[in-house]
């Protein structure tokens, strides 16, 4: 469960609660703000299982002629 709290463009205070995804998504944006990375929040074990897509595997691009 996340609660943020802000000031909107007419300068009143707001404030948006989220549960699960919609939780997550706030969150996510404001470690944007904040300059946190998601490999940051990540436990190391399951970084180490992220495996990185190489040149091969990425599928190809279509040049429009």
């Amino acid at each position: 469960r996340v609660v943020a709290k802000g000031i909107n463009r007419r300068g009143k205070e707001v404030r948006i609660k989220g549960d699960g995804l919609l939780s997550r998504a706030i969150q996510h944006e404001i470690d944007h703000l904040d300059g946190v990375l998601f490999t940051s929040r990540v436990n190391e074990g399951t970084l180490r299982e992220i495996e990185t897509v190489s040149d091969a595997e990425e599928p190809d691009v279509v040049q429009a002629v």
